[in-house]
């Protein structure tokens, strides 16, 4: 027999910390909770069954107000079941079959409805009914006492067979959410959600149900607060999971299999909307158990890492993972159960090196749009005679100077302000012991810094490599399609890492008023339109690959982070990095002086 004392929870603390799991939770995820309640509970009557997402209509007809339900036609529970299940965070220490509702539907909407949350139930065609709520007085959250009439006094009591609803016959469960006070439409759309306020539950339930199971039906409620009579907007709509909607957009799909995971690939139709009640656009997502994890969209979207540089908006990825994996408290992301973070990395060049012809095809397409404008290559040779300016060097080159140091060095030997570099004169270390300084004295930096850069004697052939520094450009635009809506908004350009590829936005006010400005001092001179854009995008091209490879440069300096350097590609810095307008402004007009003779303004000056 054991002789520890069991820790537990002071009445006030369960409060606190129901309130801070709760806090945890997003705005919708109690949506997901009731459903898999009732998902498990229709399961376990091994039939057919039905969940209904609908306003509670007794309640309305009774007090007026919206409050929005969940019934299912599972196998229910009854009055002590209730009370033993629903009461308690967690009631017992193993695991039961009513788990969920002790647990994530509880903490992700007790919160929210302190004035209440009224579970009915039926089982064997008996019905009973609790009211879990929060108590004021005594700061705690419980089952409310209900009148049972005749003096008596319980926590749960019998229901009517009038208040049983329509699709429950023998069993099943209905809970109503009551709110922060009675008179709370808990129907409404919550706050901090961008969905519409007439279907955002069934694009919720959507959009986190990847598939649901051919025996369970789930209705739910669209329109709620126009007129009953008007059944053309208020109605049920059966949610059918966001496979259903993807497979009904796409021109293709298919399924591609890596060593530890499946891939899931859609491309949808371009002209597709969804009109707030579907999403429908490119992401890249993680699938467990018929669920969607780890969503990425717009500029998020990880489906660049997939080798998916173009079109993205209309590509889905969904990673189906093999293995053991758990699901994050706030059930919003995936995680292994070793602890190891997903292996996002080891997928997408998997992928890649498996890609669909279906993508290819797609991808490319938009990269022969995107490349038309690129003047990459040739800028490329303009600027390899200045390559070695693109290498910062450690220490300031001195002809009195104290040191030697290692040319083209990254990362000293040691710290300038707590060590010294090799002395003059100090040579190099020949016993074999890999040191780099042989003068007394010298105070050696971090380990870190004695390895970098050091070249072994033996070992695996190899040659140095120097990839060339420069990225390329294409530019993208919405007329072309080949930048999406939303992509790159008011930013000047994006820089992808993996494929050192710079996507510069056509549409960018900061190159189109530059344009604008030579267009008018030509527009007298006949088909000068094209040469003015190719001249004016070609200096801003070459700007953006002198501020990347500047930038890059900078990588593996003891003071620049790899978050430093993230920093410095982003699209606000790289917009930053095109505003310069001095040199650009005199080389364009330069050039085009040479190309179309003297502008508008300069003839207009001699004239005069």
């Amino acid at each position: 027999m054991s002789n520890i004392l069991a820790s537990k929870v002071a009445e006030s603390g369960f409060t606190r910390m129901l309130e801070r799991l709760g806090r945890d939770c997003g705005p919708t995820q109690f949506v997901r909770e009731f459903l898999k309640n009732g998902m498990e509970s229709i399961t376990r009557t091994k039939k057919t069954g039905t969940i209904l997402v609908d306003v509670d209509w007794e309640f309305y007809e009774d007090m007026g107000f919206f409050k929005m339900s969940f019934t299912d036609t599972g196998d229910g529970m009854t009055g002590e079941d209730m009370l033993k299940y629903i009461k308690d965070l967690s009631s017992s220490g193993g695991r039961n079959q009513y788990e969920n509702f002790g647990l994530g539907a509880k903490i992700s909407a007790l919160t929210r409805n302190p004035a209440g949350i009224i579970y009915r139930s039926w089982k064997n065609g008996e019905g009973n009914e609790i009211v879990l709520r929060y108590d004021e007085e005594t700061d705690q959250y419980g089952c409310a006492q209900l009148d049972l009439g005749d003096g008596k006094y319980g926590y749960f009591r019998s229901v009517d067979e009038d208040d049983k609803p329509d699709i429950i016959v023998d069993h099943g469960t209905r809970v109503t959410l009551i709110g922060k006070t009675i008179d709370e439409d808990t129907m409404q759309l919550p706050d901090g959600v961008n969905l519409t306020r007439e279907s955002w539950i069934y694009r919720t339930i959507n959009e986190r149900f990847y598939e649901i199971d051919e025996n369970i039906d789930i209705k739910v409620r669209i329109g709620y607060n126009r007129p009953r009579e008007n059944t053309k907007h208020n109605h049920l709509l059966i949610a059918k999971g966001q496979k259903h909607i993807y497979e009904s957009n796409a021109v293709h799909s298919g399924t591609v299999v890596l060593s530890d995971a499946d891939v899931h690939w859609f491309i949808l139709n371009e002209g597709v909307q969804g009109h707030g009640r579907h999403y429908v656009t490119g992401n890249t997502s993680i699938i467990h158990e018929g669920e969607i994890f780890d969503r990425t969209d717009g500029r998020a979207n990880r489906a660049s890492m997939f080798g998916i540089l173009f079109g993205a908006k209309h590509v889905v990825l969904l990673i189906e993972p093999k293995g053991q994996y758990n699901q994050n408290v706030q059930r919003t992301a995936l995680m292994r159960i070793d602890g190891n973070p997903m292996p996002w990395s080891r997928w997408s060049e998997e992928f890649k090196s498996k890609m669909p012809p279906e993508i290819k095809e797609y991808v490319q397409s938009l990269v022969q749009k995107a490349s038309k404008d690129s003047h990459s290559d040739s800028i490329t040779e303009r600027l390899k005679a200045l390559s070695k300016f693109y290498k910062v060097s450690r220490y300031k080159p001195s002809p009195t100077g104290e040191y030697n140091v290692d040319d083209g060095s990254l990362v000293a030997t040691g710290s300038e302000s707590t060590s010294e570099p090799r002395k003059k004169g100090g040579g190099t270390n020949s016993d074999g012991g890999g040191a780099s300084g042989g003068t007394t004295g010298v105070k050696p930096g971090g380990v870190e810094d004695i390895l970098t850069g050091r070249r072994k004697n033996s070992g695996s052939k190899a040659k140095e490599v120097r990839p060339n520094p420069f990225p390329r450009v294409d530019w993208v635009s919405l007329r072309e399609k080949t930048r999406d809506e939303g992509e790159l908004e008011d930013r000047a350009a994006l820089y992808i890492s993996s494929e050192n590829l710079i996507k510069a936005n056509k549409d960018f006010m900061g190159f189109q008023d530059v344009i604008h400005h030579f267009l008018t001092e030509y527009k007298d001179v006949p088909n000068s339109a094209e040469v003015i854009s190719d001249t004016v995008m070609e200096w801003f091209e070459q700007q953006l690959m002198e501020s990347v490879a500047g930038i890059l440069s900078m990588k593996n300096r003891k003071m620049w982070s790899n978050e430093d350097i993230d920093k410095a590609l982003s699209e606000e810095c790289l917009t930053a990095s095109i505003m310069q307008r001095f040199h650009l402004i005199r080389e364009v007009n330069r050039i085009l002086s040479s190309k179309l003779g003297k502008p508008l303004s300069k003839r207009q000056e001699s004239a005069a």
